[in-house]
């Protein structure tokens, strides 16, 4: 893809309203893609420019060949929102790698401590292990505002298997597992009305 095609799908995606995160989620794809076509170093298969023709109401020809977006076009109100939930964002990615570690080593010593200090301890304790990605998940889903980010399903195995370890409680736990499906028509449903809710 040449520069003006990749400044074109950015101009695009800022004058409808859409973070490379949001645009990304419509098209079910992932950021990264979003990035590397609007950086010219890749470009969207056929699928991808008909979906984005589609979500941007526009004919295929105009989304790739038509005029410049004008500056007001760009400045709009919606737009300058979205620049300022932008730096909200590079904030918190700025915090993620310190996040990242911070927990990992604080459950991991948790891990050490409580199988070197606990008699018979390490039979189940690995749990604390677990909970690495369901704290980085959720951490991800509150900065990104999307709760199908987090690794419900993670934490709910980390809970059964606590208590079926620990307690002995296997049954009839084993129904939490039934919460996971509608954990996540639940976050489906508040995610599009964040996403409603943001652009109006």
């Amino acid at each position: 893809m040449n520069i003006i095609t990749a400044n074109r799908l950015m101009e695009l995606r800022k004058a409808h309203g859409y973070s490379q995160e949001e645009l990304a989620y419509a098209l079910g794809i992932t950021r990264q893609a979003i990035s590397k076509w609007e950086r010219a170093e890749a470009s969207p298969d056929t699928d991808n420019l008909i979906a984005l023709a589609r979500l941007y109401n526009m004919k295929l020809d105009d989304l790739l060949e038509g005029e410049k977006l004008s500056d007001e076009e760009l400045r709009s109100p919606l737009q300058e929102r979205k620049e300022e939930e932008n730096i909200e964002e590079r904030k918190h990615d700025s915090f993620y790698p310190y996040f990242c570690g911070g927990i990992s080593l604080l459950l991991l010593f948790a891990f050490i401590l409580v199988g070197l200090f606990i008699p018979n301890a390490w039979s189940w304790s690995w749990i604390f292990l677990l909970f690495i990605p369901v704290c980085i998940t959720f951490y991800l889903a509150i900065g990104s505002r999307n709760p199908n980010v987090f690794c419900y399903p993670l934490l709910i195995l980390a809970i059964y298997c606590f208590l079926g370890i620990y307690f002995h409680y296997w049954h009839p736990y084993w129904c939490l597992f039934l919460s996971i499906p509608l954990y996540y028509l639940f976050a489906s449903w508040l995610y599009e009305k964040i996403k409603r809710r943001k652009k109006s």
